[in-house]
């Protein structure tokens, strides 16, 4: 089984406070498990997650050579 990061953990990986993650988990915009009221997340479904964002901010590159 996959080990479960906690919150503190997941505040370290990516440099946000806790307060901001917590925003993110109340508003369902990051994937997260809550196991008796505490919560926790795979590391797998993390890094689904981040590789979306990135998906989403990707414009392509454009440059005129003269």
């Amino acid at each position: 089984m996959e080990r479960l990061l906690t919150i503190e953990e997941v505040s370290e990986l990516l440099q946000i406070p806790k307060g901001s993650l917590y925003n993110l988990v109340h508003e369902d915009r990051i994937p997260h498990i809550k196991i008796r009221g505490r919560l926790r997340f795979k590391a797998s479904a993390l890094e689904e997650w981040i590789k979306s964002l990135e998906q989403k901010v990707q414009k392509p590159i454009t440059a005129e050579i003269s």
